[in-house]
């Protein structure tokens, strides 16, 4: 049976020393790739290498950010702290920064919000409610930051 991967791919370092965790992504804008790091920054990366950090998330009591897409010019991204503050924010390249919705008490004390992706107007989100017992959610939040499950 043969490998369904490519023989012989291409890799190479874009960019190094990034304090990561396993569960945090990456997104594409017209700026180069955006990635959250654990220090709480979302990092705006060139297609070059060059680091520039576009906001700190952690420094504005916002949490870590984990989950990041982009939809139109603006990022997307998942946030979790220790308190429990979990959050939907919308990141501007600007580094402004709103919420569009407080996921903290459907992720509960040991819970987080991680994927997030776009779907039309819709935000859908990948929720946690409990990260020992790996339980979750997969939610659709519309533009009015409200939280209805997706029907089966």
């Amino acid at each position: 049976m043969s490998s369904p991967l490519q023989k012989n791919p291409t890799i190479s370092t874009i960019a190094q020393g990034l304090n990561l965790y396993t569960l945090q992504g990456v997104a594409v804008s017209s700026s180069g790739f955006m990635v959250p790091t654990l220090d709480g920054e979302v990092l705006q990366i060139s297609p070059q290498g060059t680091i520039v950090p576009l906001v700190d998330l952690q420094k504005l009591n916002l949490g870590i950010p984990f989950g990041i897409a982009t939809h139109d010019s603006d990022l997307i991204v998942t946030t979790s702290d220790y308190f429990p503050n979990h959050y939907l924010l919308r990141v501007k390249l600007n580094g402004t920064v709103t919420t569009i919705a407080d996921l903290s008490e459907l992720s509960g004390d040991a819970g987080a919000p991680f994927g997030v992706a776009v779907s039309d107007d819709d935000y859908i989100v990948t929720l946690s409610t409990d990260v020992v017992e790996a339980t979750g959610l997969l939610l659709r939040i519309n533009a009015a930051g409200a939280t209805p499950k997706l029907q089966n």
